[in-house]
């Protein structure tokens, strides 16, 4: 149960490098982050690291001859290749063992080799998973490191504005045993059930109990540097058009057109990912921040997540032919603090929606900055002929870009899906 409910939050990960996962009970904890990785490691490699100590569910899935692990490496300077053990078949799933001896957290953490071993992993682009107790005198310093936690069960998490995700332990029905299976049930289950790639409504809805109204601007405000965070959702302005009409928009319109395929070849598709939300006014104020401080091509697109298609909406930056300028840009953003070393991510997003062509460069400004004061995240780029095309999104499919389709004919526009062109000015 535990790993099947880590896989169905899995894709609040995509844009994290490293988070922690902390339940009362670490054999849970250890389940869900298992149930993490396996979803992930399907287009990325993923470390399991144990901090904890000899965890039976981690254990058991590392070979007989497994004598080394996170121990030996900073005390003793055992090289990662000789801890991380591959346990899937096409070697993308790691398990770090906490390794032979008592884990004393304080020597472990303070090392400057611990420090090292991150920064290995970051450079290696490896998501790790790091399955720490809860009641850890180092959770706070660890929340800063990483993305932020995954927090299992009934468990206190001080600085809860860093909770990606929470999830929460299924109810026993009357009459029944307690809901929490055994490990062959869910080895068992691990087998017959796909991991969905989706967040389920029942972790959401523990985010949002969490977070909400006020606070959900606030942290928005302070995210950028803080990697992905989850908050409530709203519906009070154009930007956060009825979800479920937009959704089933969509669904309706499976073969949604690109206007200008002829262009797919010289499409500006790279971006650099910021961050994401479930909450219109935080992505709204992200936005509002990101143009102030001058960053190029600032937009967001929806994304439709979990069993109820409910939408998320994720920042974007910049719009490039080549991934060499994204990497430039993404590698700038970390050097100056707006994103934190592991954060932010360079996707091919070649599609967008175009909201007006042809615009004069005396004007393209103004019009944007316009749209972007109705909450419609509208960015220009400039075309060959010095005139400008003002673009919304950044998205990888038709049916992405279709979900903003309603938004912006509710607000008058006649808008098409095209490959977007031109550069950032």
């Amino acid at each position: 149960m535990w790993e099947r409910q880590g896989g169905r939050v899995a894709e609040q990960l995509d844009d994290c490098a490293a988070a922690v996962v902390l339940a009362d009970d670490p054999s849970a904890a250890a389940h869900v982050a298992l149930g993490i990785a396996r979803a992930q490691a399907r287009h990325r490699r993923v470390a399991v690291a144990d901090l904890v100590g000899e965890i039976p569910a981690l254990q058991a899935r590392l070979p007989a001859d497994a004598p080394h692990g996170l121990v030996d490496t900073i005390q003793y300077g055992v090289s990662l290749g000789k801890i991380a053990y591959p346990v899937d078949p096409a070697k993308n799933l790691f398990i770090v063992p906490s390794g032979v001896g008592p884990m004393d957290h304080d020597a472990l953490l303070d090392n400057e080799r611990w420090r090292a071993l991150m920064r290995t992993f970051r450079e290696a682009e490896t998501l790790v998973l790091l399955v720490i107790p809860a009641d850890l005198r180092q959770a706070s310093e660890l929340l800063q490191q990483t993305n932020g936690a995954i927090a299992v069960g009934d468990v206190h998490v001080a600085n809860a504005q860093r909770v990606i995700a929470r999830i929460a332990p299924r109810r026993p029905t009357r009459g029944s045993s307690s809901p929490e299976p055994s490990p062959g049930d869910a080895r068992a289950a691990s087998r017959t059930s796909p991991f969905p790639r989706r967040a389920t409504w029942f972790a959401l809805a523990a985010v949002i109990a969490l977070l909400a109204g006020a606070a959900a601007i606030w942290r928005a405000r302070h995210t950028a540097r803080a990697g992905p965070l989850v908050a409530s959702i709203e519906h009070d302005s154009a930007f956060a058009h009825d979800t479920a009409s937009a959704a089933a928009s969509a669904t309706a319109r499976p073969g949604i057109s690109i206007a200008n395929p002829a262009d797919s070849g010289r499409a500006a598709a790279y971006a650099v990912t910021l961050v994401t939300f479930n909450t219109a006014p935080a992505a709204e104020a992200q936005v509002t921040a990101s143009n102030r401080q001058g960053l190029p091509a600032v937009t967001v697109s929806y994304v439709a997540l979990g069993a109820d298609s409910s939408r998320w909406y994720r920042v974007f930056v910049g719009a490039y032919t080549a991934r060499a300028p994204a990497d430039s840009l993404l590698g700038v953003l970390r050097r100056i603090g707006t994103l934190a070393p592991d954060a932010g991510r360079v996707v091919r997003a070649p599609l967008a929606v175009r909201v007006r062509d042809h615009v004069g460069v005396g004007d393209a400004h103004a019009i944007a900055t316009d749209y972007r004061d109705k909450g419609i995240p509208v960015y220009a780029l400039l075309q060959d002929d010095g005139t400008f095309t003002l673009y919304a999104g950044a998205f990888e499919t038709p049916a992405q870009a279709a979900m903003l389709l309603p938004t912006l004919r509710a607000a008058g526009e006649d808008p098409v899906v095209v490959y977007r062109t031109g550069r950032v000015p």
